[in-house]
């Protein structure tokens, strides 16, 4: 596919009055032995939670590092805050050629009073596809409600970033 193998796994977790935190599973001594595997290659460093500052928008924090690099890969697991898409956040950590993995609440009619049940907090179908769709300089690779293993439903989304084309000149 044409994406990075110089890649982490991280996790993050967020709360309202807290910094967002993003951990290496290596970080954690019962994977320690297990991931990577011998034939994957070894990260360069083991990351360490970030420094961050007050962010205007619910709390999201403003990560130092973070905020102005770009990557091959974007996931977000159960996790939705529109400012990434409204201010344009999330689209410029993507680089050209990358990907976006996106698994979320949905909020349907057929599913009403699912958890959560903010609606701040579930998308609508075929919103992920307006923030980062074809209109917007994206592929879409997949965009499909599911169920997941306690019964609730998500929106499950891949998207690929067009790579930039150059103008030639004469």
């Amino acid at each position: 596919l044409g994406v990075s193998d110089d890649v982490i796994l991280c996790h993050g977790k967020f709360h309202q009055e807290s910094p967002l935190s993003l951990k290496s599973p290596l970080s954690n001594p019962a994977l320690a032995n297990t991931w990577p595997s011998p034939t994957k290659p070894q990260p360069s460093a083991v990351p360490t939670p970030l420094p961050y500052a007050a962010h205007p928008y619910s709390g999201l924090r403003d990560l130092e590092g973070v905020m102005h690099q770009t990557f091959d890969l974007v996931v977000c697991i159960r996790f939705l805050n529109r400012w990434l898409f409204s201010s344009g956040q999330l689209d410029r950590w993507i680089k050209p050629g990358g990907f976006l993995l996106y698994c979320t609440f949905v909020e349907t009619k057929e599913f009403p009073g699912e958890h959560p049940t903010d609606p701040k907090h579930r998308v609508q179908p075929g919103e992920l596809a307006k923030w980062l769709g074809p209109d917007t300089g994206y592929d879409i690779w997949y965009d499909q409600i599911e169920t997941i293993e306690d019964g609730r439903h998500v929106n499950s989304f891949v998207a690929r970033k067009r790579m930039v084309e150059l103008a030639v000149s004469p």
